[in-house]
Parts: C-alpha cells; sequence; structure tokens
C-alpha cells in the first residue's frame, strides 16, 4: 500500500510527506503538524518501521480530533505498533 498523499480526518485533511533528514533535523522518525495539517515522515523510513510509524502519527490525528488528546503517548505507540502488525498479518505492506 502506498503511503497516501492526503489523509481525512473529520472535516480536515492532512498532507503526508516524506521529508529528509528528519530524524537527524528534528529527532524524531515523524511527526504531524496540526496548524499547517501535515503529516512529516523521515524519507528512510520503509517497511514495518514506515508502517509502525505511519499509524503513529494517524493515531495521533485522531486523538487531537476525537479525543481530546486523552489517549497519551505510550498507548498511541502501542496502538501503532498493534496496527502494524495487524497490516503486516494481512499482508500489506506499506511503501512510499
Amino acid at each position: 500500500m502506498k503511503i497516501p498523499k492526503t489523509i481525512p480526518c473529520a472535516s480536515h485533511e492532512f498532507k503526508c510527506l516524506f521529508i529528509k533528514n528528519l530524524i537527524r533535523d528534528a529527532g524524531c522518525r515523524g511527526q504531524i503538524i496540526f496548524p499547517i495539517r501535515e503529516v512529516h515522515l523521515d524519507d528512510t523510513l520503509e517497511g514495518t518501521t514506515l508502517a509502525s510509524v505511519f499509524w503513529h502519527e494517524v493515531f495521533h490525528m485522531l486523538d487531537r480530533i476525537y479525543c481530546d488528546e486523552s489517549i497519551g503517548e505510550d498507548n498511541i505507540a502501542s496502538l501503532a505498533e498493534g496496527m502494524a502488525q495487524v497490516t503486516k498479518s494481512m499482508g500489506i505492506t506499506f511503501e512510499r
């Protein structure tokens, strides 16, 4: 499955961008920037790591829009890892 160029959520649409050197420059593999509605993913990610980071940012999006940021970072990390495992077991792989 290709990472989508945009992700709709509620009445919003978030651009999904691969950013060169995100890990080096921002210290993270992925980030979501709500004011400009962008999801940034490091451009070196692939396979299960790409899936996990993608789901992690999607869960942050859902948490903020639907749950008033009540899920928490640890739970978001767990959900993202779980979703990456589920999609992999279904034969769904993620690519740029």
